[in-house]
């Protein structure tokens, strides 16, 4: 994702969450890592779906974010299978921010 710039007319203000901070089994590990790119993988779905039903026209952004989210989903999974063949555990750590931008009216006077 690109980073942008407010404008002088845009405030912008951030939160950060931590999300994960803790050692889980390879299995635990799997399940809260697929569940999280499982939910992102149905949210561009959804959205391509939605898009080209309104459209007739192939979103590509979300179409590219799928392919790369199926390929993440896939190397995850392998992981936590090497971390749990190989008797390990596996910390995940992960924090959320949260830009919001607020954009100032602009009043046009006539």
């Amino acid at each position: 994702m690109t980073p942008t710039h407010p404008s002088p007319a845009m405030k912008t203000s951030a939160q950060h969450h931590k999300l994960l901070d803790g050692t889980f089994t390879p299995a635990e590990a799997e399940h809260i890592l697929l569940a999280l790119v499982n939910s992102k993988i149905d949210f561009h779905s959804l959205e391509k779906l939605s898009y080209e039903e309104r459209t007739g026209r192939d979103l590509k952004n979300s179409a590219r974010r799928l392919r790369e989210l199926t390929q993440l989903r896939e190397d995850l999974r392998r992981a936590c299978q090497s971390a749990a063949l190989a008797g390990a555990s596996v910390t995940l750590r992960g924090t959320i921010s949260i830009e919001i931008e607020t954009h100032a009216q602009v009043s046009v006077l006539s």
